[in-house]
């Protein structure tokens, strides 16, 4: 028979657009709005998902909004032989609050067999992606958990249209102000604000007077959904919001309403090329609104930026910079001996581009600032010469990029250096260069985490593949990658000051940030970070087919399948883009 997958949640999907004629609302409000033949399901012995299929406009998924009125189920999924469920479940009053902007599932509590009925209540939703965590021994206990802070997130959604309806109703007396008018709306907002007025209070006209600047300056006008983006950045959110929306556009708005304060407002994207693009795109904004910019990026990523210019960026109303240049500025500014070196103000507010890779696929990751060691070692060549000779297994073992001699290998590294006594004191040097030549060759690998460039040793982003010029690991390590590849050593380095992401951005007492996919990690974002994740909905329907995720047995069955997918697209003379998480791939 078909091995299953059990996982107790439900999925609910929008299947194909529905003919005219094919689906009425039933005059009884407590009766379905689609006709019981669109529900196919099958049913099976064991706990499975029960996998609805709802036709409506588009063919697009749905997300369940809240907490729902409805019927639990248990040991119902879809088969290959996929039948009709006895009768209708789904009132009209639930199907038409249905939002058609993504997808979901919802948790669901046993078929009652006494009764034969389906008895209980939805206690929530959560999102397709974590729809394993049952299989990984999630609790119920953390999964409803995670129902329940989902679930707010979308009411924090519906929230955002009260304000936005405010901002609009200004539409109009903006539209109606000379250019010289609109350009001292910045005074008028920043006198108000000082008087004591909050900038919740001073959101709607803020926001609509840059958003009626954008138009004339930039010859674009903010859409609705642009707004409660920028409504939701405000507030210390995550903004969840697909590709495509104008993000960039978004960001101007909460970077101007909390530049009145005339506080430090920093922007943060992931590269230098689009901080630099966009800062220059904004500037003409800014400029018309009566505030300055500052760009931390230079225009070159080969120059670098001098301090004495590093004063008067950090002192614009909104910068413009990427998370690495700003946190070494952090760690530049620290170890600064006297006040005139120093350049960055207080912290304030902060929106952050890619937020999920910045504050979590990198959350750990340290900036370090170094400095030249006391003493430079001579062993690198020599043991790596001497960790060539080893065999992985006899002589050392790996495990979770942890390695160490054998007993075996420890006979071998006394017979070779001519020492009794391998972990003796005097031999400290000597096994710490060991223990870094072993994970040089086992791992480490070249054109995975590093690749080899003009006899230069460049480390590799783990997340984009991208090439981290001026990086370079500590301890050793990066001299013992050196002497594996016989490139010149470079000498080693100390740290003379470190901080990871996680806890630098944790000093902005306020933050956001921007996302595609923010709401899959909402717990951990609330958790780390204290903010929350607000899902925007997308201007236009969203017409792209998400498939199912393949699961294959290894790399190479992977690898050939996508390979075949590849020749079948390219026959047909369609581009293919290929993103793997290495070049190695």
């Amino acid at each position: 028979g078909n091995t299953c997958l059990t996982f107790h949640h439900l999925e609910i999907y929008e299947a194909d657009p529905v003919e005219k004629d094919e689906a009425k609302p039933a005059e009884n409000a407590e009766g379905p709005l689609y006709p019981r033949e669109n529900m196919l399901l099958h049913k099976e012995e064991e706990d499975a998902t029960l996998r609805i299929l709802v036709k409506g406009p588009e063919g697009r998924m749905q997300r369940i909004p809240a907490i729902c009125d409805l019927p639990d189920y248990k040991n119902l999924m879809v088969a290959p032989n996929e039948v009709m469920l006895p009768q209708p479940f789904f009132s009209d009053a639930w199907l038409r609050s249905l939002p058609v902007d993504s997808y979901g599932s919802v948790e669901f509590i046993p078929f009652d067999e006494r009764s034969k009925k389906y008895t209980g209540r939805l206690e929530g939703f959560f999102l397709k992606k974590e729809k394993d965590a049952h299989a990984e021994g999630v609790s119920r206990k953390e999964t409803v958990q995670k129902v329940q802070v989902k679930r707010r997130a979308n009411g924090e959604t519906r929230k955002l249209y009260k304000v936005l309806k405010r901002v609009n109703a200004l539409a109009g007396e903006m539209r109606a102000l000379s250019d010289e008018a609109l350009s001292a709306q910045t005074q008028k907002l920043k006198a108000l604000y000082k008087a004591g007025r909050s900038l919740d209070e001073l959101l709607p006209e803020a926001y609509a007077s840059i958003r009626e600047a954008a138009g004339r300056v930039l010859g674009m006008y903010p859409y609705d959904v642009q707004v409660l983006g920028a409504i939701a950045l405000h507030q210390g959110n995550i903004a969840e919001m697909v590709t495509g929306e104008g993000k960039t556009l978004v960001a101007c708005m909460p970077l101007y309403l909390n530049a009145l304060t005339e506080k430090s407002n920093i922007l943060v994207t992931v590269n230098e090329y689009l901080a630099y693009r966009d800062g220059k795109q904004m500037t003409p904004l800014y400029q018309f609104m009566q505030m300055t910019l500052g760009i931390g990026v230079p225009e070159n990523p080969s120059e670098t930026i001098k301090i004495s210019k590093k004063h008067a960026i950090y002192a614009s109303d909104i910068v413009y910079t990427t998370n690495g240049a700003l946190g070494f500025d952090y760690l530049i500014d620290n170890l600064a001996v006297s006040k005139k070196d120093k350049f960055l103000r207080d912290f304030y507010y902060c929106i952050i581009d890619e937020a999920d890779s910045v504050l979590l696929d990198s959350a750990q990751t340290p900036l370090v600032i170094s400095g030249a060691p006391r003493v430079q070692s001579n062993l690198h060549q020599v043991t790596d010469y001497f960790v060539s000779t080893l065999q992985q297994k006899k002589d050392y073992e790996v495990e979770d990029k942890n390695v160490w001699l054998t007993g075996r290998g420890i006979e071998k590294a006394e017979r070779f250096f001519a020492t009794d006594h391998l972990f003796s004191r005097e031999n400290y040097d000597l096994i710490r260069n060991i223990v870094l030549a072993l994970k040089a060759h086992a791992v480490y690998e070249k054109d995975k985490d590093y690749v080899v460039d003009d006899g230069e040793i460049k480390l590799l982003d783990v997340q984009t593949g991208r090439v981290l010029n001026g990086t370079k690991l500590r301890g050793g390590q990066h001299q013992a990658l050196e002497a594996k590849e016989n490139v010149k050593i470079t000498m080693e380095s100390r740290a003379m000051a470190s901080i990871t992401y996680q806890d630098f951005f944790n000093k902005f007492p306020k933050k956001a940030g921007m996302t595609g996919t923010g709401i899959y990690d909402i717990a951990e974002f609330k958790e780390i970070y204290g903010v929350g994740v607000v899902p925007i909905p997308t201007r236009n329907e969203i017409k792209r087919i998400d498939y199912p995720d393949r699961i294959f047995g290894n790399v190479e069955e992977q690898l050939y399948a996508a390979l075949d997918e590849v020749m079948e697209i390219h026959a047909t003379g369609q581009p293919v883009l290929l993103i793997s998480e290495s070049i190695a791939m």
